[in-house]
This record gives C-alpha cells, sequence and structure tokens, in this order.
C-alpha cells in the first residue's frame, strides 16, 4: 500500500494526466478496501483460533480429570482389596493362635491334673490299703486310630479311687 500511496504522490508531482492519477487514486481505494478485508479476516481468524484453542485446553483438562479419577478409582479399590486380603490373612492367623493357645493351655492343664491325680496318692496301693481301688486298665488296641493321632504314651491307664 505504501507503495501505491507513493505512487500517487509522485504522479502528482510530476502532473501526470489526471485520468492516471484518478486510476491510481482508485487502485489505491482498493487495495486499502482489500487491506481492511483481510485485516479483518486476520483477526476473526485469529479469534477463532484462540477459542479453538481455549476449548482444546478446556477438552484435555477434562480429559485429564477424567483419567485421573479413573486411574485414583482404580488404584483405591486395589489397594483396598490387598489390605482387606492382608486383614483377613491376620485375622485368621491371630484367630488359629489364640485357639493353638487355648488349646495348648487346656492340654497343660490336663497333663498337670493327672500328674498331680497320679502323683498324690503315693500311699494307696493295693498292698497297703485294702479299701484302695488302684488298679490298671487294659486300653483297646487303636492301631488305627495312632496313626491319625499323635500317639500317646503308654498303653495303660491307672485310676485311683480310694
Amino acid at each position: 500500500m505504501t507503495a501505491l500511496t507513493r505512487h500517487v504522490r509522485n504522479l502528482e508531482e510530476a502532473a501526470a494526466p489526471v485520468g492516471t492519477i484518478e486510476a491510481a487514486e482508485r487502485d489505491l481505494a482498493d487495495a486499502q478496501r482489500a487491506s481492511r478485508r483481510y485485516d479483518t479476516a486476520a483477526t476473526s481468524a485469529r479469534d477463532d483460533h484462540e477459542a479453538a484453542r481455549r476449548d482444546m485446553e478446556a477438552a484435555a483438562q477434562r480429559a485429564i480429570s477424567l483419567i485421573d479419577s479413573a486411574i485414583d478409582a482404580t488404584n483405591e479399590s486395589w489397594l483396598d482389596h490387598v489390605g482387606n486380603f492382608f486383614a483377613g490373612v491376620g485375622s485368621r492367623l491371630a484367630d488359629l493362635g489364640k485357639w493353638v493357645g487355648e488349646f495348648l493351655q487346656d492340654l497343660w492343664d490336663e497333663l498337670q491334673r493327672r500328674w498331680s491325680s497320679a502323683s498324690s496318692p503315693a500311699s494307696c496301693s493295693p498292698a497297703s490299703s485294702p479299701t484302695c481301688s488302684s488298679r490298671r486298665r487294659s486300653r483297646p488296641n487303636t492301631t488305627a486310630r495312632r496313626r491319625r493321632r499323635a500317639p500317646r504314651t503308654g498303653s495303660r491307664r491307672i485310676s485311683h479311687t480310694c
């Protein structure tokens, strides 16, 4: 446009015919109108581009948010399942430990009771007291049961009833 403006000025200074100057001014006016149209179109395109960029950024942020939510939900769920599994295992082991402790305590109490009852009637024997009913009883053959359970000590049981 500056070239056309300079051309019109040069024609006017050179005293060019009026028809040539008018044609040059028309060309300058046409160029100015085209320039304004192009500027308007460029501004509109920049605005559209900026709006599209903002929309794309908003959509990307929304997608990132949804993906993060999905990943967080998955991770929490997986971690919850793992935590629940180990809590269940711990609970079962605690129950088993409690049962084993109670079983061993009952076994110990029974062994102490039998030991004390077997050793307390030391003065009681069939030879020393006619009222003592100490006797040995045979136990039936439990070979098949012994394979399944731990073997017991001795095959006879002593009962004292003085």
